[in-house]
């Protein structure tokens, strides 16, 4: 869960100063293209709506604008090959951040309304992809993750941060799931492997085996 909120927590600053960039230059964006179409309109109405219909239009940043003139999406690119897409509610507030990066990385950022980050999507260079769900404080509940060597789990945290239940496979086809108590004990552990065995195992609170059975 560390490495994979540090990942997250790398790209959500850095989709923050991609924002900030975007927001600084689409002011002059807006500016030349008001004065653009000034000029036009007093020249030749007609030659300014002609020339309005592009089939592509190639810009470095772009704001688009509700009616109220709020800014409601913002995208841009950076020197170093990055980039990035914002968009706002009506009220102003950040929803959701989207990146490429120009380490190879790749994520999404999902806010509520109060502005917390809640849900978190990342892929790496190596192939690895993960999820991240956050409750309203801003706590990690699930991540979900899938590594470059096959493995695949899914976490469950509680309220504390502590890891409580994981399942995943891992490369030789076997699948686990293991329980944990409060104070981080392994206390249930279940297994099924690729030849079709299957095991159950129970500790005490000091993690000592109590009972296990299994079939082969």
């Amino acid at each position: 869960m560390d490495q994979m909120n540090d990942r997250l927590e790398r790209l959500e600053a850095h989709v923050r100063r991609l924002q900030w960039t975007v927001q600084a230059l689409s002011v002059s964006l807006v500016v030349a293209v008001v004065s653009c179409s000034t000029a036009g309109t007093a020249r030749d109405n007609r030659t300014v709506l002609d020339q309005a219909h592009f089939d592509v239009l190639t810009v470095r940043k772009l704001t688009v604008i509700d009616p109220r003139g709020n800014p409601r999406i913002s995208a841009g690119t950076t020197n170093d090959g990055s980039t990035g897409m914002s968009f706002y509610d009506r009220d102003g507030n950040l929803r959701v951040r989207t990146s490429t990066n120009s380490d190879m990385t790749a994520g999404t950022l999902h806010h509520d309304r109060t502005g917390k980050q809640r849900i978190g999507a990342l892929t790496l260079n190596d192939g690895s992809a993960g999820i991240l769900l956050r409750d309203r404080p801003g706590v990690t509940r699930v991540t979900m993750t899938t590594d470059e060597d096959g493995t695949a789990s899914v976490n469950h945290y509680d309220r504390n941060q502590r890891l409580r239940i994981t399942s995943g496979t891992i490369p030789s086809n076997q699948a686990n799931v293991f329980h944990f108590d409060a104070t981080g004990v392994k206390r249930i552990i279940e297994l099924t492997t690729a030849a079709g065995q299957v095991a159950i195992g129970v500790t005490d609170r000091a993690g000592d085996a109590t009972w296990a059975e299994g079939t082969q």
